[in-house]
């Protein structure tokens, strides 16, 4: 089902001005950790980098190598679409009825993350929008916000994607960002403890 992998930084805010180089560092490892597989291509879009596939059977694959790259947060697999209303409707009961064959769902939360503002529905009334639609085809779940067995994620930039589970990786800054230390050690019996 899925076909893109959403990748989340770590702790590149921390590094405000150097944030583009740290960008393109991760986006650089993510293409040398998946050099091997065929069809797949890595792009950035307003803060996030996506891994995205020809062949969704080699997404857990794809997912196991990125997750192990320092400097990512979390992974998202994905599914993409256009900006169209309907469009990002359909894919989203899709997406749902792909989940209820996976697993027991009973609660579920939408919550829509509008990067570009030219969308012409608000987060909020969005969510609504998209939780009706589920409601109305899939009468055996209800909403909860506060607990829900499965949370749907619409984020909304120049494409939309939709997932339903973040991944954890190992966070930190990218590997060679942090620049060289060095540790000078006298010959005392507490220097090599301080270092």
């Amino acid at each position: 089902m899925y076909n893109i992998a959403a990748v989340s930084f770590g702790e590149l805010f921390l590094k405000g001005k150097n944030r583009g180089s740290f960008e393109q560092r991760l986006t650089d490892q993510i293409k040398y950790a998946l050099k091997d597989f065929n069809g797949v291509t890595v792009y950035k879009d307003s803060g996030k980098v996506y891994v995205e596939t020809k062949n969704h059977e080699d997404m857990d694959q794809i997912i196991e190598r990125v997750r192990k790259i320092f400097g990512i947060s979390n992974i998202s697999p994905s599914v993409k679409t256009g900006k169209d209303v309907d469009a990002i409707i359909d894919k989203t009961l899709e997406l749902f009825a792909y989940l209820l064959e996976k697993k027991d769902i009973k609660t579920f939360k939408v919550k829509t993350n509008r990067t570009d503002k030219t969308f012409p529905i608000k987060s909020m009334d969005f969510n609504a929008l998209v939780g009706g639609k589920i409601l109305e085809k899939f009468r055996s779940v209800k909403v909860d916000v506060h607990n829900p067995d499965v949370e749907i994620y619409i984020d909304i930039k120049k494409s939309c994607y939709i997932s339903s589970e973040r991944i954890k990786s190992l966070g930190g800054l990218p590997v060679g960002s942090n620049g060289r230390a060095l540790l000078l050690l006298s010959g005392g019996i507490d220097s090599p403890v301080a270092g």
